[in-house]
């Protein structure tokens, strides 16, 4: 009698022990499950954002090499023609983020070889103070017009300050060069290209502008903070809070440079909330208080504007705003806090 007596005394701290190991282990497990998530959730957004920003390069190139045919099409292009030409593109509508497109004309071969800003669009007054200058006669500039010529393809400058930085607060930039030559199309070895070569169509970009415009149409600016740097080590964006704690990095080919992409999780990292009845049992019963209907199949409870209205404190076409508001399907809504 004495033993059951003991036994049945222990049974409580038995299962107060129980309880607590089995609120432990769930615990830990959610805690696992909810970083291996965030990896996760990390992870796509940021190849979400090397996708968008290696998108964007792509465009610009491709309306760079549509100034190019325009240039090698025609014996003299006015700036009359070239006016219509980037008036008929609607930068600002169609490629935001651009600082200007332009012509910059190959002089003619000398030691050191030279060239001349000849047109810029649209003509504001940024551009204006770019009208004539030789890019060629700057390091950072001249690699990547020269790999450019040689190479046949589109480059890439590292961080440069543009000349259209006439204000106080500078930007860094960059900019994007499309070789151009007699008779169009790129020749076969790198003399002839030299000997050929009439210009370079091109675009300059602040880089603020550009990743806003980037990233406008997305929530990536919001959910990330964003670094960028170019092939040379330097910072072309770093966003608040960039490099701070947990990060993914993405290396971009950009146009014959390496840009790193790094990303950290932003201030609206998680973005909207689902709503608690969508996790399974016993998980949803210790989920914050934001559903009144977080324990399916155990309560029956309905939201603040259900019960207003049944008390008859709340118009009578007043809707619900929390999670338990079902959709057209029948199904939960996701919560709208």
């Amino acid at each position: 009698m004495f033993l059951l007596r003991r036994r049945m005394a222990a049974a409580p701290l038995i299962v107060l022990l129980l309880g607590l190991a089995c609120t432990a282990l769930a615990a830990s497990w959610a805690y696992r499950s909810a970083a291996g998530l965030r990896a996760e959730r990390l992870e796509r957004l940021a190849t979400r954002a090397e996708l968008t920003l290696a998108g964007r390069l792509d465009t610009y190139v491709a309306l760079l090499r549509g100034g190019a045919g325009l240039f090698a099409a025609s014996q003299d292009v006015s700036a009359e023609e070239f006016n219509r030409y980037v008036q008929e593109l609607d930068l600002a509508e169609r490629y935001p983020g651009v600082q200007g497109i332009g012509f910059s004309e190959a002089l003619p071969l000398d030691a050191p070889p030279r060239s001349r800003i000849r047109f810029i669009e649209p003509m504001n007054r940024r551009n204006q103070a770019a009208m004539g200058f030789d890019m060629y006669g700057e390091p950072t500039r001249r690699a990547a017009m020269a790999r450019a010529r040689d190479e046949g393809v589109a480059a890439v400058t590292d961080r440069v300050t543009l000349r259209q930085e006439i204000e106080e607060r500078k930007q860094p930039g960059f900019l994007i060069y499309v070789p151009i030559y007699q008779g169009g199309g790129a020749p076969g070895t790198v003399e002839e290209r030299r000997r050929r070569l009439v210009g370079w169509s091109y675009a300059a970009f602040r880089v603020e502008d550009f990743l806003q415009a980037t990233f406008a149409s997305t929530d990536l600016l919001d959910r990330l903070a964003l670094e960028v740097t170019d092939g040379s080590g330097a910072r072309l964006l770093a966003a608040p809070g960039a490099g701070a704690g947990r990060f993914e990095e993405r290396r971009l080919e950009a146009l014959g440079r390496v840009w790193r992409l790094r990303a950290t999780p932003g201030r609206s990292f998680e973005g909207p909330r689902p709503c608690a009845r969508r996790l399974p049992w016993p998980w949803a019963a210790y989920s914050p208080p934001f559903c009144s209907r977080s324990r399916p199949g155990l309560s029956t409870g309905r939201c603040g504007a259900h019960r207003r209205r049944k008390r008859g404190r709340a118009p009578p076409n007043s809707k619900p705003s929390c999670c338990c508001a079902r959709s057209t399907t029948g199904s939960p809504t996701a919560c709208s806090w």
